[in-house]
Order: structure tokens, then C-alpha cells, then sequence
């Protein structure tokens, strides 16, 4: 099994084990923040709030709900997946056809690696 079957295994059974939304903290939010290199104003402004709602919510000074737990969450997943996205077309070595006609089964036939980033906990 390649190295990118093998990850999205790990990651598919990592999300089936988490209970995701309970796991959304200020905290948890500023370290994918930084993880994933965006700035919290593009954040707050994806998420069209306020400045000082999102001032109170990040310093925990303001509960945050379920939707705004879950805004983030698809947020910064949607990001991830971006940059996951950006990583594996750097790296394909399929030259013989345009990008956007090749397949991922391709992709994974030529045991394409992608680094995914770093999710360890110390």
C-alpha cells in the first residue's frame, strides 16, 4: 500500500473516532490557523463576524455555538483540503495529458506522494 492510501486511511479513521465539533476550541481554531498559514482576519471575515464578536469568541470570552463550531470546522477543512489539493498537482509526474483530465486512480498508480500536514500532538 502506498503512502497516500495508507494516510487517507489513518485520517478517514481518525474522523470516524472524533466526535469533531466537541474538539472545536479557540484554542484548536488558532493552531489550525497556524498549521495552515491563514490569517484570522480572513477567517472572521469568511465567517462574516464581527470584529468583537470574534475578539470575544477567541478569547473564550463568549461561548461559541454549534454553527459557529461548525463554520470553522468546514472552514479550515475546506482550506486543508485546498492545500492538500495544491501539494498533490506539485507533485504529479503525469506529463502525457493536461491537469485537469487526470484521475486520481492515475494519480495514486504512480504512488504520487503528497505531504499532508503534520497533525501530531506532542
Amino acid at each position: 500500500m502506498n503512502k497516500f492510501k495508507k494516510k487517507v486511511q489513518e485520517l478517514k479513521k481518525e474522523a470516524e473516532t472524533k466526535s469533531t465539533l466537541k474538539d472545536v476550541t479557540p484554542e484548536w481554531v488558532e493552531q489550525r490557523l497556524l498549521e495552515l498559514g491563514i490569517d484570522r482576519i480572513k477567517l472572521r471575515e469568511a465567517l462574516l463576524l464581527d470584529e468583537s464578536s470574534f475578539s470575544l469568541i477567541m478569547k473564550g470570552n463568549r461561548t461559541m455555538t454549534k454553527g459557529i463550531k461548525g463554520a470553522m470546522f468546514y472552514y479550515l477543512a475546506y482550506k486543508e483540503q485546498l492545500s492538500i489539493n495544491k501539494q498533490l498537482l506539485n507533485t504529479l509526474d503525469i506529463t502525457s495529458k493536461p491537469i485537469h483530465q487526470i484521475t486520481l486512480d492515475e494519480a495514486i498508480e504512480k504512488e504520487t506522494t503528497i505531504k499532508i500536514l503534520n497533525r501530531e500532538t506532542e
